[in-house]
C-alpha cells in the first residue's frame, strides 16, 4: 500500500515520505539492528519478539517498497481499474 501511493498518488512531502521509506538502504543492517536494541532498552523495553519484528520491518520495508514501485512504474494504470 506504501508504494501504491507513494507512486500513483500526487501529493506535498511525497518525495520526503519517499525518502524517509528508503533511507534504511543507507545503514547497514547491523548497525541499525544495534541502533534499534540500543533505543528499545533506552525505552525501558527489553528485546522481545515484538523487537525483532519491528527491527526486520524496519529492514525489509525499504526492499518491498523499492521494488513494488519500480513495477508500479511500468504498468499501464487502466490495469488498475479493469
Amino acid at each position: 500500500m506504501t508504494a501504491l501511493s507513494l507512486s500513483r498518488l500526487r501529493f506535498r512531502g511525497g518525495e520526503a515520505l519517499s525518502g524517509l521509506f528508503l533511507s534504511p538502504l543507507i545503514l547497514p543492517a547491523i548497525v541499525f539492528a544495534i541502533g534499534l536494541l540500543m533505543y528499545i532498552s533506552l525505552l525501558g523495553f527489553e528485546p522481545s519478539f515484538f523487537g525483532l519484528v519491528i527491527g526486520h520491518l524496519v529492514i525489509t520495508l525499504p526492499y518491498v517498497v523499492r521494488t513494488v514501485s519500480a513495477v508500479l512504474a511500468r504498468s499501464d494504470p487502466f490495469l488498475e481499474e479493469a
